[in-house]
C-alpha cells in the first residue's frame, strides 16, 4: 500500500516540479544569479532549524 500511496504522490508532484524549473527558475536565476539561488535553497534548512519542535510553544498571532 505504502508504495502505491508514494507512486501516486510521485507522479502527481513530477509534473508539477517540471513546469516549475522550465517557467519561473530561468527568471529567478536571472534576476538573482547563480548565488542567489544557492542561498535561496538554504533558507528552508534554517527556517527549520529556528522552528520549535513544541507545537504548543508556538504563540497564536492574536495572543499580543
Amino acid at each position: 500500500m505504502d508504495a502505491i500511496v508514494k507512486n501516486h504522490l510521485l507522479e502527481s508532484i513530477r509534473p508539477d516540479d517540471e513546469g516549475e524549473e522550465q517557467d519561473w527558475l530561468p527568471d529567478v536565476r536571472s534576476a538573482t544569479g547563480r548565488d542567489g539561488i544557492a542561498e535561496l535553497a538554504g533558507w528552508p534548512e534554517a527556517a527549520k532549524k529556528r522552528a520549535s519542535r513544541d507545537p504548543l510553544a508556538v504563540p497564536r498571532a492574536d495572543s499580543k
